[in-house]
C-alpha cells in the first residue's frame, strides 16, 4: 500500500510534501525533486527551511505555525507570490516563475502534520500578465485615438490659434440662430469686424507677435459680448460676432461701441506693445437679408464702408 501511495504521489502534476511539528520533511514527491533538484532520499528527515530557503521567511513560517499549532489552513496565490520551491543555486525565486501553495493541517496517531501542496502557475501568470499588459496598451491606444478624434473634431470646428469658432461652425450657428429667430419673430445682428493696422504690426514685429495679437483680440472680443453671443474668427484678421435675440439695432450698436472702447487700450504682446483699431460692419436679420450668406455679404460691405471713411468705427448696412 505504501508503494502504491508513493507511486500515486509521484505521478501527480503538483508538489506534495508533509512536515511534522518540528518542520522536518516526511513526504517529498517526484514533482518536488524536479522543481528543487533535491531527491527524496536527501529531503526526507531534513528541516524544510534547509531545502527551501523561502520557508525560513517570517511570513511563510507563520503560516506553517498556524497550520501545525492552530490547525488553520492557508492558501498563497502565485499571482501575488513568486516560486516557493526552486533550486537553491538559482538564488532568486523570481527566476523560477510562479507557484500556488496550499497548507493544511491534519492529525495522525495523535500527532499534527502539515500537508503542503504546490502547483506551478507560471503559464497562467504569464497569460494573465500578457492580458493585463494588452488591456493597458488598448487603454492607451483608446485614449490616444479618443484624443486624436477630439483634436480632429475641435480643429474642424474651432480656430486652432484663438480657440474661437471657425468659419464652418460660424455658419452652422448663424443659420441655427436665423431659423430660431424666424420662428419666434426675433432680430439677429451680425457684426463683421476687420482689424485696422494689423498688417503693419505683423510685418514690423514678426508673425509670432502677430499671432499673439490675434489671440489678445479674441480674448477682448469675448469680454464685450453676452453669454448667448458667438465670437468667430473667419480667417486672417477678420472676426464675426452673432448676436441672437436682440430687441433692436440699439443692442448691436451698444456692443459695437463697447468693442471700439476696448480697442482704445493698447495690446500687450509680452515685451512689445501694439495699438490697433477695428472697423465693424453690421447687418440685421430680417431687414438686411433672410439667409446667412446675404447677411455676411452685407455686413462685410458695411465694414468696407467704415474702412473707406477713415476706419475705427462701425456702420449698419444700408442700400446704396
Amino acid at each position: 500500500m505504501n508503494q502504491l501511495f508513493s507511486l500515486i504521489l509521484d505521478h501527480l502534476n503538483l508538489g506534495v510534501l508533509v512536515v511534522d511539528n518540528s518542520y522536518r520533511v516526511i513526504v517529498w514527491n517526484s514533482w518536488l525533486e524536479r522543481a528543487s533538484g533535491v531527491i527524496k532520499a536527501e529531503a526526507v528527515n531534513r528541516p524544510l527551511g534547509e531545502i527551501c530557503p523561502c520557508f525560513q521567511k517570517h511570513s511563510i513560517k507563520d503560516m506553517l505555525d498556524n497550520a501545525i499549532i492552530n490547525g488553520e489552513n492557508r492558501f498563497c496565490s502565485g499571482m501575488l507570490h513568486t516560486a516557493f520551491v526552486y533550486p537553491q543555486e538559482a538564488g532568486d525565486s523570481t527566476e523560477k516563475g510562479r507557484q500556488n501553495m496550499q497548507i493544511e493541517a491534519f492529525y495522525q496517531d495523535g500527532e499534527v502534520f502539515a500537508l503542503i501542496q504546490i502547483s506551478d502557475i507560471t503559464g497562467q501568470y504569464r497569460r494573465v500578465r500578457w492580458l493585463q499588459n494588452l488591456v493597458k496598451e488598448l487603454e492607451v491606444d483608446y485614449e490616444s485615438a479618443k484624443q486624436s478624434e477630439e483634436y480632429a473634431k475641435r480643429n474642424a470646428l474651432y480656430d486652432p490659434l484663438t480657440g474661437l469658432c471657425n468659419r464652418t461652425l460660424f455658419y452652422d450657428r448663424f443659420r441655427q440662430s436665423l431659423v430660431q429667430a424666424g420662428r419666434n419673430g426675433q432680430l439677429v445682428a451680425l457684426l463683421f469686424l476687420d482689424l485696422d493696422g494689423f498688417k503693419a504690426v505683423n510685418d514690423s514685429m514678426g508673425h509670432p507677435s502677430g499671432d499673439l495679437l490675434l489671440k489678445r483680440v479674441a480674448a477682448r472680443l469675448n469680454t464685450a459680448v453676452r453669454e448667448a453671443d458667438t465670437v468667430c474668427r473667419l480667417g486672417g484678421d477678420e472676426y464675426t460676432i452673432i448676436l441672437p435675440d436682440i430687441n433692436s439695432k440699439n443692442n448691436a450698436e451698444m456692443i459695437a461701441r463697447n468693442i471700439l472702447s476696448l480697442f482704445s487700450v493698447e495690446f500687450n504682446l509680452e515685451d512689445k506693445k501694439a495699438f490697433i483699431t477695428a472697423s465693424i460692419g453690421i447687418s440685421i436679420f430680417p431687414d438686411d437679408g433672410d439667409d446667412a450668406e446675404t447677411l455676411v455679404k452685407h455686413a462685410d460691405s458695411a465694414m468696407y464702408s467704415v474702412k473707406a471713411s477713415g476706419k475705427n468705427g462701425y456702420q449698419f448696412y444700408s442700400v446704396k
